[in-house]
Formats: structure tokens, sequence, C-alpha cells
């Protein structure tokens, strides 16, 4: 028997997954070129970039950010059970 058995409509669910991961994804990595890089290259100086600030000052945007971080662009369920 095969380990991961192929469902009916596979393919379907691999589109409809295809763009919330990517733009995860791109998230992600502008997060890291922008933000991280900098600090762990130690270039200093100037406030912040926006994103930052704004999740400074509304602290109802970190709930946001972090959700769509942890669990991505869509919400996905398991229906198997």
């Amino acid at each position: 028997p095969a380990l991961f058995p192929v469902v009916a409509g596979g393919a379907f669910v691999q589109r409809r997954r295809l763009w919330p991961t990517a733009m995860t994804q791109r998230l992600q990595i502008a997060i890291q070129n922008r933000i991280i890089m900098r600090v762990l290259a130690g270039v200093a100086g100037g406030p912040p970039p926006l994103p930052i600030r704004l999740l400074q000052w509304f602290p109802a945007l970190r709930r946001v950010f972090a959700r769509v971080m942890g669990m991505g662009m869509r919400r996905e369920f398991d229906m198997s059970d």
C-alpha cells in the first residue's frame, strides 16, 4: 500500500494551497532580506522600517501578523475524520 494515498481532487487541493504558500514564503523572504539581515550585519542608524513601526504603534497588528506567519494566508482544515 502507498504511504500517502492519492485522494481524488488532489490537484485541486494543490492549486488551492499554492497561492497562500507562495505569498507566505514571499513575506518571510522580505522580512529576512529587509529586516533580519540588517540586524545581523550590524547596520545601525535610522528608525526601524515602516512595517515594524506599524507593529509598534498598533498592537492589534502584531496578532494579525503572527497569525499570518504562523498559519499562512488561508486557513486549512483537516476534514479526514
